[in-house]
């Protein structure tokens, strides 16, 4: 899996050399709480992932 710091923007993640399919959670770095987004990452190509909170979050992707 990958964890990711966001301040706030959209993440661009180049997974051109990654197969693997990942659920996507929001980790809130002043709570800790860990929110799962309905959005399903797939490997093969370069993503962009919006920042929902708008806020500093971890995008935490967990291979399936």
């Amino acid at each position: 899996g990958y964890r990711i710091y966001s301040d706030g923007s959209t993440i661009r993640l180049n997974l051109t050399s990654d197969t693997g399919r990942y659920d996507l959670y929001w980790v809130d770095i002043k709570s800790g709480e860990v929110k799962k987004d309905k959005q399903q990452i797939r490997g093969n190509n370069q993503i962009n992932i919006n920042n929902p909170e708008g806020k500093a979050v971890v995008a935490w992707l967990v291979r399936k």
